[in-house]
């Protein structure tokens, strides 16, 4: 993985900044454990790897287009998010057509090549918000909650790593993963929304460049089970208008279950 060129401050100087938004995210009143301080200051040496927190913080919209492959063949990848948790999906199939899905506040929804729109409880919506790996990464002290650095360093692939333990908007269990030696996110591990006792799904992250000055990985690759889904991003723009792809079909009404 390529160094940013930046050199970034002392990490514990990082987690003096990251300290008063990981305190809410982990819901703790009091002082903070040992392993909480390493979650955070492990963080905040990525967020500098990245271009800096404030640089981060000014993300409020992505919009990304991956060439993408599973086990039926190749496809292409269309998501547009805000910071705030709205996304849709599309999925270009050439030979089956199109799946869609969205979570705009409370309405959620998905419709399959050739089906109709199907409303969508939040936890299986939920699925559709880990596949917007790039919010994962910038967001991660938003997106998971109670955050542990382990003491031991552990091995990612074969590459010496730093693990954060967490927990997903589920309250299901997930894992991050850093570079040791670099610092700068290796993957996350997840929980399946439809089958949480499974093995979880892991991505891998790589080829990391400057996009418009922040430091964000071009290749995505999930493992779930035996299969394999490779994500090769060929463009992604910040801060973009997407509006227009940010609206729910009519059809689609709020559940009962309308927690974020």
């Amino acid at each position: 993985m390529p160094n940013s060129g930046m050199t970034p401050p002392h990490p514990l100087n990082r987690a003096t900044l990251l300290l008063p938004l990981l305190l809410a995210t982990i819901g703790c009143a009091g002082e903070l454990s040992d392993p909480e301080k390493q979650a955070i200051a492990i963080l905040g040496r990525a967020h500098d790897l990245m271009g800096g927190q404030a640089l981060i913080d000014s993300i409020h919209t992505l919009q990304v287009t991956a060439a993408s492959t599973d086990p039926r063949g190749p496809f292409v990848t269309h998501i547009a998010s805000r910071a705030n948790g709205d996304l849709t999906i599309r999925q270009v199939y050439p030979k089956w057509g199109q799946r869609r899905g969205g979570m705009i506040g409370n309405r959620y929804w998905r419709q399959e090549p050739g089906g109709e729109i199907e409303p969508l409880n939040w936890q299986l919506a939920y699925n559709m918000r880990l596949l917007d790996f790039h919010r994962l990464v910038i967001n991660m002290d938003q997106r998971f909650s109670r955050l542990k650095a382990e003491e031991e360093s552990v091995e990612f692939f074969g590459v010496p790593s730093l693990k954060v333990v967490m927990r997903d908007g589920r309250g299901l269990p997930a894992a991050a993963y850093f570079s040791k030696s670099i610092g700068l996110p290796l993957g996350i591990e997840f929980a399946d929304a439809a089958d949480p006792d499974s093995e979880p799904l892991v991505v891998k992250f790589g080829i990391w460049q400057n996009v418009g000055n922040v430091i964000l990985f071009k290749q995505a690759i999930l493992q779930e089970n035996d299969y394999t889904y490779q994500y090769n991003y060929t463009n992604i723009r910040i801060n973009g208008n997407i509006d227009a792809l940010l609206i729910h079909p009519d059809s689609v009404w709020a559940p009962p279950d309308t927690a974020r």
